[in-house]
């Protein structure tokens, strides 16, 4: 698999996480708790085969990890309002 490959097949993976997170936070302003299911394991094994990855596939990424990580903060607020209205 070429690099450029490589970097296209972790978009796809940053861009499917992120609409999973996005639909959980929407669920979760209409006061419901989202079945979080694996994502957190999916996180882990997306960053971790980054990691992995060769230096120029990593670099490419780094602008959709960030944007993931952002969504994982907007999430992690919406958890904790959630759960302060309990």
């Amino acid at each position: 698999m070429s690099e450029q490959e490589q970097v296209e097949g972790f978009q796809k993976q940053f861009q499917d996480l992120k609409g999973i997170i996005s639909s959980a936070i929407e669920t979760i302003e209409s006061g419901q708790m989202p079945d979080l299911g694996t994502m957190e394991q999916d996180v882990t094994n997306l960053c971790a085969s980054v990691d992995g990855a060769p230096a120029p596939v990593a670099k490419a990424v780094q602008e959709d990890m960030a944007g993931l990580v952002s969504t994982l903060d907007r999430l992690a607020i919406a958890l904790g309002e959630l759960k302060a209205k309990e």
